[in-house]
This record gives C-alpha cells, sequence and structure tokens, in this order.
C-alpha cells in the first residue's frame, strides 16, 4: 500500500509524534501531506503541548492568524536562544503565573511586559556585565512588576503586600520586595588590579561597587502620598563572596550630602572596597 493510501487519522498520528519542525518537512513532500501538515488541531496541540498556548497569539499577547503562525512567532522571537531552554523558561514563569492567578491574584495585575532584546542589550553594555540565558529568558517574559501605592483603605499593610519576592510589616514598618523591571536599579562590580595586592602572601583584592538608580517619572509613593522627590540618607553596603559575607558599611550621610532625587533623574552611589581572599580547602 503506498504512502497515498494511508487514511487522514494515521497521517495525523504519524504528524503529532514527529514534531512541529519534522512536520512542516513533511508538508513539502505532496500536497496530501501539506493538508495534514497544515491542520489547525494539530499545531493547536504543538501549541499547547510546548508553549501552553490556548489561543493563537505570540509573546506580546498579538493575536496570530492561526496556531501554526503563533509558533513561527515564537520561534522567531526567540531564535538567538536554545528552543529547549526557552520551554524550560516558560514553563516554569507559567507555572509561578499560575499560582499566582490561584493564590495571590492581586499581584498578576502588576507584572509588567517582556523586555526587548534590545532593552537587555542596552543593559548588558551598560553594566559592562553578560546575563546568563535564563536572566535574560526570564525579563523576556516579564520586565519586573509596577509599584502599588499603599491604600488607605486597606484595612493591613499585609493588603499592600503585592511584592513577588516577599514582604512582611512589622510596627507600621512595611517591607515589600517587587521584581524589579531593568531600568530602575543597576549594579556593577568592577575589579581595579592596579590597587590590589594579588601575591600569595597577602591576596588583597580591591573592587569599585556602583548602584545606579533612578527616581520614575510618577515619583515616589510613601504610606498613600505622592512625592516628586525623595533623599537618600542612609546606604547599607553588604559584600558576599558567595555565601560569605565579606563586608559590610552602613553609611549615614550618602555621597557626603544626602542627595535629593528629582522624578526621572538618576545617581549613582560608589563605594570602595576590598578584602583579603582566604583559600578553600577541599
Amino acid at each position: 500500500m503506498g504512502i497515498e493510501n494511508v487514511g487522514g487519522l494515521a497521517i495525523y498520528k504519524i504528524l503529532s509524534k514527529l514534531g512541529p519542525r519534522d512536520t512542516t518537512r513533511v508538508g513539502c513532500v505532496s500536497r496530501r501531506f501539506v493538508e495534514c501538515a497544515f491542520d489547525e488541531f494539530l499545531w493547536y496541540q504543538f501549541c499547547f503541548q510546548e508553549l501552553q498556548l490556548s489561543s493563537p497569539e505570540d509573546l506580546l499577547g498579538n493575536p496570530t492568524p492561526s496556531f501554526k503562525a503563533a509558533y513561527q512567532a515564537w520561534r522567531v522571537s526567540f531564535g538567538m536562544y536554545p528552543w529547549s531552554l526557552v520551554l524550560r523558561v516558560r514553563r516554569c514563569w507559567g507555572r509561578i503565573k499560575s499560582w499566582l492567578v490561584v493564590n495571590f491574584p492581586e499581584a498578576v495585575t502588576t507584572l509588567r511586559k517582556g523586555a526587548t532584546e534590545d532593552e537587555l542589550n542596552n543593559l548588558e553594555k551598560t553594566l559592562e556585565v553578560k546575563l546568563p540565558h535564563p536572566t535574560r529568558l526570564l525579563y523576556r517574559f516579564c520586565n519586573g512588576q509596577h509599584h502599588v501605592e499603599y491604600s488607605e483603605n486597606s484595612e493591613s499593610f499585609s493588603e499592600s503586600l503585592l511584592g513577588l519576592i516577599g514582604g512582611y510589616s512589622f510596627c507600621g514598618h512595611l517591607v515589600n520586595v517587587y521584581l524589579l523591571p531593568l531600568d530602575e536599579v543597576r549594579a556593577s562590580a568592577p575589579f581595579i588590579p592596579e590597587l590590589s595586592e594579588t601575591n600569595l602572601e597577602s591576596n588583597h583584592y580591591r573592587f569599585s561597587y556602583s548602584i545606579r538608580m533612578t527616581l520614575k517619572s510618577e515619583g515616589c509613593i510613601v504610606n498613600g502620598m505622592r512625592f516628586d522627590s525623595c533623599q537618600l540618607y542612609q546606604a547599607h553596603w553588604t559584600i558576599r563572596e558567595n555565601d560569605d559575607v565579606v563586608s559590610e558599611i552602613v553609611e549615614e550621610n550618602v555621597l557626603g550630602k544626602n542627595p535629593l532625587l528629582h522624578s526621572g533623574e538618576r545617581i549613582c552611589l560608589s563605594r570602595l572596597c576590598s578584602y583579603k581572599y582566604a583559600p578553600r580547602l577541599h
């Protein structure tokens, strides 16, 4: 029996086992296979299995003409990454969002759309670092959270704890840790070889630690009140080597004058630190 005589259901079963890439190749064999390879339900299965898509849409949520077009759009958007890693990060972020929808729906509305490749490249250029692929992919799916002001109508501080990283309150003091967008706080720690002593006897290393921060255009919000500026009065530096704290400094007089930061302005805090490296025995 020739392949042309194989029933449509059998061909569909075969293609569903082949996967998206080989299905596209099979569609080039004959007109019969073209029809089967473009089957909408077949591509719905591919999109749902790999990307958890229940409707045809691209990365930004824009509708596409078909599930096959949606799959192609995703492959093009992430063509610079290993596809298996894209799927792993997608599944991980999907599980986080699914948990939020059920257990923490208030935080879902704070999630921002994913960052673009240009934004990630600009961040790497500014920080002079190379972000790991998983970090880049996470921010491709979600570029942090929108900050939500404290509501005076809330019965407790806990109702305003919408940070994904966690939060708590005590004695009227609110601690709320958001997943920060790329453009809010940036850090770097360049090594200074000219001031370091790298011989075996001393092993003193010096780094210049910098924190760049920008006050958002809408200003800052404290206990429901909006301000167009804020003043930095304390800097707390915790320098770590892996899990070990090698230096911890609290400065009450930031940059020597407690700078006033206005909406849209950017400042950079710097600190020169050194520590002695002690080889670890394994």
